[in-house]
């Protein structure tokens, strides 16, 4: 079980956010977290293992409830933290007003939460059955409390840790936010559909977490564009004027860190003119003060939670404005967007692989086995080296380059379910950055260990995307120069930036391209895509546009 810092508020961003999502159609859910001031914010434990239980809770909860308004309780049934320990025993608690809940209604709760069943869909039915086991692991309980025309409740009590925090530290008691926001108390239904069609800067230089990102981006509405460094993204912005609606900036980046991309954004625009959100592996105790000093507006961490990230997005990002894009059509309020499903008949994924998480990055993927199936193999090609290149660093006293190598390796670990790769991770770069040198060696030998381990079970289990089909022109449809070497640049840069969409994007030329004395190139083209060989796809696409283009 995992001891690492957290806080809770992320946690409980979430969680209001998943209340509002499944609520009826009618707002009757109140997406309201009261909060004890007596709950200590800054806890340590497994902060994505309570996410996972209270957005199981809560989805098994409202599949029972008829309408009435629900709140939700923070505070500590034993009154407060044990100061010698260093623990405290939280009670999250939803409360529901009026008739109160029949003993089946009840029994249907708990036993929906426990087996998994009813109406979830499956990738739902599997993170309840996983929420289970760790209820059970973290030594937790869970009740119903229910009187005649007085209401109910639903209670979950853990056991946390307690930080150290901070004389005077803004977030002790405060809100989710960094800075005060202008959408605060919009429910997550209705911002769904306020976020529909904006548009998005994401600023991150790892390939899973790019694709992952987009991809829940894209589900939710939003049309996202890719800034592969603080460099990059800050001349994205000044050469895009008023063309995004937020920034989602990765504070650890090469050429220019977030930090200071944000910090040159704020020279001509304002935290009101372009939201930033910052997206990061919390590792430092200081890091969301560093995200307020460089002018970020708010911040969401990794492993992504996607109720977080959405959570985040509505409450910073404008209504569209008609006369810059079109405005979604009128819509009742969804409970989530809806995601794309693959066949996943010629998807492989096993339901369990070593050392990986399966239900819980596949829940991370929203449920889209072709889409989690194709991160794992890309994350097992991408860090082939990186236990190497690490240990080379260290050896040359590089420490600076070793903790930026680890830290891109976390973010992607947990996003994945590589939780004990991802805490192998953290705590080699906390070492690093406190300076306990004395404890590096150890902690890049067991780093190094569980990566090797991580990727050999990867390679091993078989784990595959769906087969895609290639579909070649004839060579009758019209061949325009100009279009096709814009669709070969468009596809030559995906393919640089190790982007799934490159597989969209050749399906998009194989009409154009088709039947012109290539075929043979495209489908070894399209096979290494399949495989995610970019280097050797961006080899044969070149050899491809010598011969058609020239």
């Amino acid at each position: 079980m995992a001891h690492d810092p957290f806080l809770l508020n992320d946690v409980l961003d979430g969680f209001a956010s998943r209340l509002a999502a499944a609520a009826p159609a009618d707002g009757s859910i109140r997406d309201i977290v009261c909060v004890s001031d007596a709950v200590p914010r800054r806890l340590t434990g497994d902060a994505a293992g309570l996410g996972r239980i209270l957005d199981a809770l809560a989805g098994c909860a409202a599949d029972v409830i008829a309408a009435g308004d629900i709140v939700a309780a923070v505070d500590l049934p034993d009154g407060g933290a044990d100061a010698a320990q260093r623990s405290t025993r939280v009670r999250f608690v939803l409360k529901k007003g009026g008739a109160g809940l029949t003993f089946e209604e009840a029994i249907e709760i708990l036993t929906r939460f426990r087996a998994g069943d009813g109406s979830q869909a499956r990738g739902a039915s599997q993170a309840n059955r996983n929420a289970m086991d760790l209820v059970d692991r973290l030594g937790a309980s869970i009740g119903i409390a229910s009187e005649p025309e007085r209401g109910f409740r639903i209670a979950f009590t853990a056991q946390f840790g307690v930080q150290s925090q901070a004389a005077g530290d803004p977030e002790d008691r405060s809100g989710h936010a960094l800075r005060h926001n202008p959408n605060a108390g919009i429910k997550m239904s209705d911002g769904l559909d306020r976020i529909r069609g904006a548009r998005i800067l994401l600023a991150e230089d790892h390939p899973v977490n790019q694709n992952l990102t987009r991809e829940i981006l894209v589900q939710a509405g939003c049309d996202v564009d890719i800034a592969e460094d603080g460099q990059s993204t800050v001349d994205a912005v000044r050469n895009g004027g008023d063309a995004y609606d937020a920034v989602l900036m990765d504070v650890q980046m090469p050429i220019m860190d977030g930090f200071e991309a944000t910090r040159r954004i704020r020279e001509h625009r304002s935290e009101e003119d372009l939201p930033i959100i910052a997206m990061t592996a919390n590792v430092l105790g200081d890091e969301r003060e560093r995200c307020l000093a460089a002018g970020m507006n708010d911040y969401v961490p990794k492993p992504i939670h996607i109720p977080n990230l959405y959570a985040a997005l509505i409450r910073w990002v404008r209504a569209p404005e008609p006369q810059r894009r079109p405005a979604a059509e009128p819509a009742a309020p969804a409970a989530a967007p809806a995601v794309a499903q693959p066949d996943g008949s010629e998807v492989s994924l096993p339901a369990q692989i070593p050392e990986i998480d399966v239900e819980a990055g596949l829940a991370r993927a929203m449920g889209n086995r072709d889409l989690y199936a194709g991160l794992l193999v890309q994350f097992a090609k991408t860090n082939e080296s990186l236990g190497t290149d690490v240990a080379a660093a260290v050896d040359k006293g590089d420490l600076e380059l070793a903790r930026f190598l680890v830290h891109g390796l976390a973010s992607t670990a947990g996003n994945i379910g590589a939780d004990g790769l991802y805490a192998a991770a953290n705590a080699l770069e906390k070492a690093i950055v406190e300076e306990r040198d004395g404890e590096i060696p150890a902690l890049l030998a067991a780093f190094r260990d569980r990566l090797d381990t991580a990727l050999e079970a990867i390679c091993r289990s078989g784990v595959a995307p769906a087969d895609r089909p290639i579909r070649l022109g004839n060579g009758s449809a019209p061949f325009d120069p100009a279009e096709a070497e814009q669709m070969a640049d468009r596809l030559a840069a995906l393919l640089d930036d190790q982007d799934m969409a490159a597989r969209g994007q050749l399906d998009a030329m194989l009409e154009m391209f088709g039947g012109r004395g290539q075929d043979e190139q495209l489908e070894r083209l399209s096979a290494s895509l399949q495989a995610l060989e970019f280097k050797e796809a961006r080899e044969i696409l070149a050899d491809i546009c010598r011969e058609i283009l020239a």
